[in-house]
Parts: structure tokens; sequence; C-alpha cells
């Protein structure tokens, strides 16, 4: 490339600037949560929960229901399975 793109020109001015950076935001730029007057995230680290025990919950929640996806003959077809069954999933 030698020049840079500058289309499209904006010629009026960006009225979903908010939405925008809500929906552009991953989570990782959020450093502090205070809700009610609570402190529930300083410095990008939960003070109110274990996130070591939800990742387990969720692991085993999620183990869960492939077994039972697995087990329900109306999913024998399932390409999803071959994946599962290999592990990737």
């Amino acid at each position: 490339m030698t020049a840079p793109n500058l289309t499209p020109v904006l010629t009026s001015p960006v009225r979903n600037i908010v939405p925008n950076l809500v929906h552009a935001a991953s989570g990782h730029e959020v450093s502090t949560v205070i809700v009610a007057g609570k402190v529930l995230v300083r410095d990008g680290e939960e003070l109110t929960a274990d996130e070591a025990v939800i990742r387990a919950d969720a692991q085993a929640e999620a183990e869960q229901i492939a077994r039972n996806v697995a087990a329900d003959p109306v999913h024998e077809d399932m390409a999803l399975l071959d994946t599962m069954r290999a592990g990737h999933l």
C-alpha cells in the first residue's frame, strides 16, 4: 500500500460513538467496577468471586452437556461429535 485509505470521509457527526465503543470493547479495558458503592473489580482483579471455582464449574457443566449430547441418539450423526470425541472441544 503506497497511501493510506482515507475513505469513507465523515461529513457529519458520529452520533453512535458510545455504543460503538461499548460493543468494540472486550472487557480488558475495565480496571475498576463499582456497583451500589461496592468495589467488585479493582486493578482488573475480581474481588467478590473465585474465578477458578467459576471456571471449574463451567467446565464441569460443559462436559456434562457434551455427555448428554453424545448419549442422545438424535445427535448420532452429528459431525461435531467427532471433534468432541477427539478432545478438541
